[in-house]
This record gives C-alpha cells, structure tokens and sequence, in this order.
C-alpha cells in the first residue's frame, strides 16, 4: 500500500514539481518526502522508479539530477548532477539485474549505472550523444534477456528520430529503425 508519485509535468511544462509525494495507504492522502521543491524553483520530475529488490531505495530522474533515497524517501542525495539543458527523462531498472540502471538525458544520451544508481557512464557507442535535434530520449531493458536495451529518440519537434537497440547491455548499439515517423508527428 506504500505509493510515491512525482509531481509536476515533466512532458509539456506546464506545472513544476513540488518533489515526490509518498502515500502510506494505498493512495487515500499524501505526505511530503525529503525530495521537495517550491514551484518558483523550477524543477522537474520525469521518473521516480523503486528499487526492483529495495522498497527503500528509490531514484528520481529531475531536471537538477538524479536523486536517491535509502532510507524510503526521508532523506534523498544527488548522485549525478543535471541542468534543464541536460534534463534526466527517463530511468529504469529490472528485477533481473537489480544493481543495473538505465538512464536517459535529452542534452547527452543514455547512461549505465552497476552500482545500483552511484556511479554512472556514458553509452555513446553507435549511439547519438544527445542534443543536435533530438528532443527526448526513452530507455527500456527487456525482462526476459536485460542484456537487451533499447532507446528511443525523438526530434525537437516530438517527431520520430530513431530506435536503438543494444544486445550486449548498452556497450554497443545499432540503429534498428529511423522511418517511418511511428510518433505520429
């Protein structure tokens, strides 16, 4: 019964976020977690994913950075810095490789973390880096073989850019599809 939910609109910025709200209740009222901001501030949430094996343990891709909580969502630390030009969208995590996450940043590409969300690299082999016409990024791992890792660009204009597939976890990927347009823009 335990919920945590992002605030704001991280798609189309319309509202900012006020942090990531926890429900102990199965979503009947909302409490206010260490991770919290004033809409003056101007940040947003994209992604707040649980950790696979950790109830405790959450990250939240922003667009400040990534945060982390062990602790339930009392207390939060940034583990890789962000600015809303290099704005985190997208994280994911399976259960099958609980210490593996996955990240995507619209300004610089996708990103590998095998320390479960420490320490993170760059995954820039056959794939754009980010930036130069490409306004969001999306990255997925298959459950069933989490060597599998796909990211989906878009362009500036919420059009199709790409789809990419790695097959060895995000060290190498190839370009599987750039047509036709399958956002419908």
């Amino acid at each position: 019964s335990i919920l945590y939910m992002a605030t704001g609109d991280a798609d189309g910025y319309d509202t900012y976020s006020i942090g990531v709200m926890k429900s102990l209740d199965g979503g009947q009222t909302w409490n206010e977690t260490g991770l919290s901001f004033s809409v003056m501030d101007g940040e947003r949430i994209s992604r707040v994913i649980m950790d696979s094996q950790d109830h405790l343990t959450l990250l939240a891709a922003t667009s400040n950075g990534v945060y982390k909580t062990v602790d339930g969502g009392d207390n939060w630390y940034i583990v890789r810095n962000g600015s809303n030009s290099n704005f985190y969208h997208d994280l994911e995590n399976v259960a099958s490789e609980p210490d593996t996450w996955y990240l995507a940043a619209v300004g610089s590409g996708v990103y590998r973390s095998q320390d479960n969300g420490e320490t993170w690299a760059s995954l820039n082999n056959g794939i754009p880096f980010g930036g130069g016409g490409i306004g969001r990024i999306n990255v997925e791992m298959s459950e069933s073989d989490p060597d599998q890792v796909y990211a989906l660009y878009a362009n500036t204009s919420s059009g199709f850019y790409g789809m990419y597939k790695s097959f060895d976890g995000g060290d190498n990927w190839s370009l599987m599809s750039s047509q036709p347009n399958l956002l419908g823009w």
